[in-house]
């Protein structure tokens, strides 16, 4: 005879969290193919070329040689990138969070954590993009085909290491007490010896439920939060544990560096 919760009612964790994977792969190939489209319609429309001489007559004598004007055009670049996203990010993330339970904060908080996320991706954009400009003058002919492997390797080697380069001085990390390891494994069911690694964490402004999913293969971690864990109801907590299950299964990480290095190697080549 099965338990209450094991019913697979349309509310129950397993049947939601059967239904947020479709979600995650679908949106995310919508971004994938939503940014391809940007980015042929940016490099093959004129946009590019234009976006360049409108910028280069405003900078005066010196135009796109200067290294402000580069600056510019490259801020540009990466603020179009945003505005386009946005849509589906809000989407895909804070609807889709607040419908399966995952957000705890409102919109203003959403809008919040992006502007700070888009800003601090921003300047990794300008500063990668000078590196790449740098290696450019340096390698000669070969370089774009440098560069590339180069940031094949840098993407899979970050999110190898991703749960390594977690900021330390920002939050404090501990593994579950063995019985609660073991609790929060039972809860997935079949999925048990399929779920990665389990990590807990505290922050001082944590508004989300779960921290998500970090690295690759063996060293693939659930984040969950402190406060998640003594806070969040079976439900919740057997949904967190399916869902990272299935990202393993899917082996959601490495897509997901590969498919960034594809774009990353588009613009790089452009």
């Amino acid at each position: 005879m099965s338990r209450p919760d094991d019913v697979q009612s349309p509310t129950t964790p397993a049947v939601l969290a059967g239904a947020y994977q479709p979600l995650r792969f679908w949106s995310a190939a919508g971004s994938v193919a939503l940014n391809l489209s940007l980015g042929f319609a940016f490099l093959f429309g004129g946009f590019a070329d234009g976006l360049a001489g409108r910028l280069g007559r405003a900078m005066g004598p010196g135009g796109m040689e200067d290294p402000l004007a580069i600056s510019l055009y490259l801020a540009a670049v990466f603020a179009i990138h945003a505005i386009w996203n946005l849509p589906l990010d809000f989407w895909c993330g804070y609807v889709a969070d607040r419908r399966f339970g995952l957000a705890k904060a409102g919109m203003r908080a959403y809008l919040h954590d992006w502007l700070i996320g888009m800003a601090q991706q921003g300047a990794m954009f300008l500063v990668g993009a000078w590196l790449i400009m740098a290696a450019r003058l340096a390698a000669g002919e070969a370089w774009w085909a440098a560069i590339c492997l180069a940031t094949l390797g840098l993407f899979l080697m970050t999110t190898w290491l991703a749960v390594d380069l977690l900021p330390v001085g920002l939050y404090q990390f501990q593994l579950p007490e063995p019985d609660l390891e073991e609790r929060l494994r039972l809860l997935a069911g079949g999925l048990r010896h399929r779920v990665p690694r389990l990590l807990l964490f505290t922050a001082p402004e944590q508004r989300g439920y779960s921290g998500g999913v970090l690295g690759l293969g063996r060293r693939t971690t659930i984040l969950i939060s402190r406060s998640t864990v003594e806070l969040a109801s079976e439900a919740l907590l057997k949904f967190i544990v399916i869902r990272g299950a299935g990202r393993r299964v899917l082996r959601h990480g490495l897509w997901a560096a590969v498919v960034a290095w594809l774009v990353s190697s588009l613009g790089i080549i452009a």
